[in-house]
Formats: structure tokens, sequence, C-alpha cells
């Protein structure tokens, strides 16, 4: 979910960090980290691979001009990896977008993405639209911003009712749940819970499956809990540590 442009404040005026700007702080990094290193060591192996085979050169003062002009007309961008997950779209995506105009009541701009990912995405979307008839899913809030004043932070969740209960749900991109993504919906429960509501229908995630290969089908997928008192919990060991980290690093100036 969106930050607000604003940031989150409390009724102080003072500027408290989001839900996932905490959970960011801690979670494990492997996965992106080998992501973005498998971003730049594939181009530059097949540059390697195309300079060399030029003439069986074996340094650089070798390599005749075609094969150097070649290197130096690629898009350094290819190698930033935030601008690559930017342009990383795949019918996961696609799917998790037709999700996101369905809550929010807007109409899906189908021209954004080829038609070939459109196509893959819908069955998984349908897949979808079934699970919510059979739940009678109904969206109460999109996109609702809230701020906690007793723990200092806030957070942007979408607000639905299951079955005629309310609930808390989100909806990921994603081949896997992580362990955040659990704290992340136990803290939009605290949230708003300290607004006064109460979560009697649980936490609901939705997830769609990202492709690995360019024709593999988007899996659609529910999961649900009634409780998640070791991730709220964890939750608020995290918010407790980000700000001792603070401190910390105040220290070490």
């Amino acid at each position: 979910m969106p930050t607000p442009t604003q940031g989150y404040r409390t009724a102080d005026g003072k500027r408290v960090p989001g839900t996932t700007t905490i959970l960011d702080r801690f979670k494990d990094a492997g996965g992106i980290i080998w992501w973005a290193n498998r971003l730049a060591l594939e181009p530059l192996m097949e540059i390697r691979a195309v300079l060399a085979g030029a003439n069986n050169c074996t340094g650089v003062a070798e390599y005749p001009g075609h094969a150097i002009n070649q290197f130096l007309a690629l898009d350094p961008t290819m190698w930033d990896h935030k601008l690559a997950a930017q342009k990383a779209a795949d019918a996961g995506t696609v799917a998790h977008e037709m999700v996101e105009c369905w809550l929010r009541k807007t109409p899906f701009d189908a021209l954004k993405y080829p038609d070939h990912l459109r196509e893959m995405a819908e069955p998984a979307f349908a897949a979808f639209l079934q699970w919510a008839e059979q739940s009678r899913l109904e969206v109460q809030e999109t996109e609702k911003a809230l701020v906690s004043e007793k723990y200092r932070f806030g957070g942007t969740r979408d607000a639905i009712m299951v079955s005629g209960k309310r609930a808390i749900g989100d909806w990921k991109t994603s081949n896997a749940i992580y362990p955040e993504y659990l704290c992340q919906l136990a803290a939009y429960g605290l949230l708003d819970e300290e607004a006064g509501n109460t979560i009697d229908g649980g936490y609901h995630l939705v997830r769609f499956s990202k492709q690995a290969k360019p024709d593999d089908p988007v899996q659609f997928s529910h999961h649900y809990w009634s409780h998640l008192d070791a991730p709220r919990k964890a939750f608020l060991l995290m918010r407790e540590l980000y700000d001792l980290m603070a401190q910390i690093k105040g220290l070490a100036k």
C-alpha cells in the first residue's frame, strides 16, 4: 500500500515511520541481494563472451573496435536493480493490478501491458473473483492511512468484510509467504484496533505468483489466519528496536 506523500504524523505533528519502513529494516535481504547480483552478472558474462569471441582476445587492449562499441552502446540502467524491478512486470503483477482496480472500483488500463500478459493473468484474476463471491468479500475501505499514537507508527491498509465479519486484507505478488507479510498484517490489525475497530474476521492474504519463465501460469492462492499473536509481538519488538538502532546510530557519529 502506498505511503501518504506527507508521511505519517502523530497528533502532535511528529513524523513516525511506516509499517513497511520498519519491516524493511529487519527483513532477510538475501533474496534481493542474490537477484541484484544476478542482474549485474548475467549481462557482464554475455558481454565477456561477445568480446572474447570477437577475436579470441585475452586483454581489453586487443578487443576490436566494433566489440567495444557494442559494449558502450548498452543502456547502463540495465544494472540498476531498482529500475529493473519497476520494469519487471509479469502476469502476476498484472493480476495483482486487476485486483487493486476491482477493489477501488476503477477501470483496469488494459493498454499498459502486452496482450499475452493480460491473457495469462485473467485465469488467476477469475479465480480471485470466484473466491470473492464464495466468501462474500466486501471492501469497506481501501488504502486507509492510520497512525498509532500508542506505538507511534503508521500504515495504509485495506479493511474488508469476509462472510459478514470485519477483517484485514492484503494482496501480494510473490512466490512465497514471507514472515514479514504476517508481521505487516498484524501491524495493520494494531492500527485498526487502536482506531476502535474489532477484527473478528481474522487476517486474509491473497497471493499471485511471479513468473520464473515467460510461459509459467500465474497461481492464485488465499491464506487465512484467525489470530497473528506471534507476528504482532515480533512487530512491536521491531518497532522498539527501530528506535533503539536510531539512537545507537546517533551515538556512533
